[in-house]
């Protein structure tokens, strides 16, 4: 049981590595291309758990002191996807193939989340019932014991 549990994790985390590479690819292809959208994906680990979620950033504007874009998340729908008309409300001063390509990738990413959602349900169901069957088997040999203690 242990072994499938490591195998998912490790599936877990190809799937982050290898998101992690779309978006680098994704940003240097808008950065070829100058496009000046003011949206772009991150990845955002969980603390507690082996997982990870894909959101889009934001920029809201530019601070001066410290020289860096502030950025807000952009809200996901009730299914794997941010809404179409949420992402187009943030890319109305962009041109129509940076919209398309975003639209795309964005597509993309919801069939990402949708796996990483099952991975980690799935790794989850077999830690608890790892869990609940080693505590089974420990009450029951417990028991054997004991009553094999009874007989001698």
């Amino acid at each position: 049981m242990d072994e499938v549990i490591r195998e998912l994790n490790e599936e877990l985390e190809c799937l982050m590595d290898r998101t992690s590479r779309e978006i680098t690819e994704m940003k240097s292809y808008l950065k070829r291309n100058r496009a000046r959208i003011k949206v772009f994906p991150r990845i955002k680990k969980s603390s507690g758990y082996n997982t990870f979620s894909i959101i889009w950033k934001r920029f809201y504007y530019y601070d001066w002191k410290t020289g860096r874009h502030k950025t807000r998340d952009i809200r996901k729908g009730r299914g794997h996807m941010v809404p179409r008309g949420r992402l187009l409300l943030y890319l109305k001063d962009s041109e129509a193939w940076e919209i398309d390509y975003i639209l795309k990738k964005e597509q993309e990413f919801a069939r990402t989340r949708k796996k990483v959602a099952l991975l980690s349900k799935t790794i989850m169901i077999l830690k608890k019932y790892s869990r609940k069957h080693k505590s089974s088997i420990n009450r029951e040999g417990n028991q054997d014991h004991v009553v094999t203690e009874g007989i001698h």
